[in-house]
C-alpha cells in the first residue's frame, strides 16, 4: 500500500433479513428495530436497520482483504452516519491517508446503492512493537 491509493473493500450487493437475523442470534442484539420492518417503521426508519456491528464486520473482513491476512491493526475508530437498512448495498472503499514509520493511516468509508456515504471509519495499522508498549 502507498499514499494515496485508494481500495476497494468487500462489496454487499443486496443486505438481507436472513443477514440481520444470523448477526442477531450470532451477537444476542434482537432489538425489533433489526428484526422487524413494523418495528422500524414504527422507530422512523422505512424498513429493518442492520446492526452498526454488523457493518463493523464487513470493513473487518475488507481490511483482511487488503492486507492479506490479519495485520496488526493499532486503532480503528467508526462513524455511523446513515442507518444501513435491509435491501441496501453495502460498499466498503479505503485510501491511504499516509504511511509513517512503518504504519499506515487508512480513511475507509462506505456507500450504500446510491452512493450515499452511510459509515466512515479511520484505521491505524502496523509500526513496531515498541508502540505496544508504551
Amino acid at each position: 500500500m502507498k499514499t494515496g491509493e485508494v481500495h476497494t473493500g468487500i462489496t454487499i450487493k443486496e443486505i438481507t433479513g436472513e443477514m440481520i437475523e444470523n448477526y442477531a442470534k450470532a451477537s444476542g442484539d434482537v432489538n425489533s428495530i433489526h428484526l422487524d420492518d413494523a418495528s422500524a417503521e414504527k422507530a422512523g426508519f422505512p424498513r429493518a436497520v442492520a446492526h452498526g456491528m454488523w457493518s463493523m464486520g464487513v470493513i473487518d473482513a475488507s481490511i483482511h482483504q487488503w492486507f492479506r491476512g490479519k495485520p496488526p491493526i493499532k486503532e480503528l475508530s467508526t462513524s455511523f452516519i446513515k442507518p444501513v437498512l435491509k435491501g441496501d448495498s453495502l460498499i466498503i472503499e479505503g485510501k491511504v491517508a499516509k504511511e509513517e514509520a512503518g504504519k499506515f493511516f487508512v480513511d475507509i468509508k462506505g456507500f450504500n446503492q446510491h452512493r450515499t456515504c452511510v459509515l466512515k471509519a479511520k484505521l491505524v495499522i502496523g509500526g513496531s512493537e515498541d508502540d505496544e508498549r508504551k
